[in-house]
């Protein structure tokens, strides 16, 4: 009887491991379809943190340069308090003008 029980409980911890796999294969691909949807979404959105070195405001748009390894312009649609000097994070996406590439701020936050 105990060797019944336990052939029993062997074949029902199997079927239990398999069912578990099945399981996160599919919720894997949900998880993948997801991710990509996201990724394409934000496909051009970007993330930067640097001090401030220029500043200029007028009326409802603000124009900073940020240095990084690099310097770049960043134009945000908003009338920012920031000071020169400050560090920041900016969130937006990429725009070439002229020649050189710009970021179109989507939310700047000052630390």
């Amino acid at each position: 009887m105990e060797e019944k029980l336990l052939r029993l409980s062997f074949v029902i911890a199997i079927i239990g491991i398999i069912s578990l796999f099945c399981l996160l294969q599919i919720i894997d691909q949900d998880i993948e379809e997801n991710e990509i949807a996201d990724s394409q979404a934000r496909e051009n959105q970007i993330k930067l943190v640097g001090i401030v070195d220029k500043l200029s405001s007028y009326e409802d748009v603000t124009f900073l340069t940020i240095s990084r390894t690099e310097t770049l312009e960043i134009i945000a649609f908003d009338n920012v308090s920031i000071e020169k000097g400050a560090r920041v994070e900016v969130i937006g996406t990429i725009s070439e003008q002229e020649g050189h590439k710009e970021v179109i701020a989507s939310r700047i936050r000052v630390f």
